[in-house]
């Protein structure tokens, strides 16, 4: 799960605006071997002026999917001090 989270922060934090994770799911599909390097792939789904829809899947050395994140974030504007 912390994985996932990271990979949206990431994924949702790229323009002029504060994104907050709103809410998260995860679906566990496969066991993880132990020692098996994951990497997290966020993809934005859906994208308004308020917030936006995000899946990240993680995956394997192999490419397995081991589970996948879908996951909702809130937008804020970023105050600048003048």
């Amino acid at each position: 799960f912390a994985l996932a989270d990271y990979a949206l922060a990431l994924a949702s934090n790229t323009d002029d605006r504060l994104a907050l994770s709103a809410s998260a799911t995860i679906s566990y599909l496969l066991p993880c071997p132990i020692g098996d390097p994951l990497t997290a792939r966020a993809e934005c789904i859906a994208k308004t002026e308020r917030g936006g829809m995000y899946d990240v899947f993680i995956r394997g050395k192999s490419g397995k999917t081991y589970a996948v994140f879908h996951a909702r974030a809130a937008y804020k504007p970023i105050k600048r001090e003048s």
